[in-house]
């Protein structure tokens, strides 16, 4: 594999939902649970004036069933961006409509390890006759019969843990329990579908709907470490769908510069 450098990594975003009173693109209203698998970066931070919101850039789906008048329907859209409020919590779980307090966050570019532990093995022993024992604990003597003892033994001992490589992880987990959605996502990316962001929807959680990725929805938002990377002069102009299309694709074509550890079938 062709190395590359770890802050430039692209990683699986899996992060739970349930996101009451969301707008489908033909349903209305709807309680919608279910999960988000989108490849980013990292955790992006978003400012238009006063507002800040989290967002994760790159190619995306969002598949679950939403509740509506009672009955279920089946939601499957592919999405390029998802933004959502950190700070707004479910009314009553503690955790955010989008988990991303506790996500499923995977790298496939990891190596495997191994790493050397010393433990501390304690044992307590039980024998009979004149034992030379470190530290008695109890000594039994019954008249015409051989002694009991019971004593502690402690010895150190070296454990080596293997930890798998991020592909492993990966091919384990979207090809096993979260295969569903996996295949959701490996469907379009076969058709390539996610070469042209501007066909993908932005999910904004915040405001409970998907709008189309494209400057009128997204060209308001200023991304906070991209404005920062540059000069005070550039800081002013930039356009923000300038900055969302050049992170999607450079998304992308990273995925496809290391397609064997991204996309996998079986």
């Amino acid at each position: 594999m062709t190395q590359y450098e770890a802050a430039d990594t692209v990683l699986y975003w899996l992060l739970d939902t349930h996101i009451p009173d969301l707008s489908l693109p033909h349903v209305k209203g709807v309680e919608f649970n279910g999960e988000v698998l989108i490849m980013s970066k990292q955790l992006w931070t978003l400012i238009h004036e006063d507002v800040v919101r989290s967002c994760l850039i790159g190619p995306g789906v969002i598949k679950g069933t939403a509740l509506y008048k009672g009955h279920p329907v089946k939601v499957e859209e592919a999405i390029g961006v998802l933004v959502f409020n950190p700070a707004e919590l479910r009314p009553s779980e503690p955790i955010p409509l989008v988990n991303i307090v506790t996500p499923e966050v995977i790298d496939p570019l990891a190596k495997s390890s191994a790493s050397e532990i010393a433990t501390v093995i304690e044992r307590v022993l039980v024998d009979r006759g004149m034992i030379l024992a470190p530290k008695k604990l109890t000594e039994v003597r019954r008249r015409g019969t051989i002694p009991t003892v019971e004593y502690r033994e402690k010895f150190f001992e070296k454990i080596e843990v293997h930890l798998t490589s991020g592909v492993m992880k990966a091919k384990f987990l979207l090809g096993g329990a979260k295969r569903p959605i996996y295949e959701a996502f490996l469907k379009r990316y076969e058709k390539k579908i996610y070469e042209r962001p501007e066909k993908l929807r932005v999910l904004y959680v915040d405001e409970r709907e998907f709008t189309s990725f494209n400057q009128d929805n997204v060209s308001r938002w200023s991304i906070v470490e991209k404005v920062q990377a540059q000069p005070l002069e550039g800081q002013q102009t930039e356009n923000g769908y300038k900055q969302f299309v050049e992170e999607y694709m450079s998304v992308v074509e990273f995925i496809k510069k290391f397609k064997d550890a991204y996309i996998f079938k079986d």
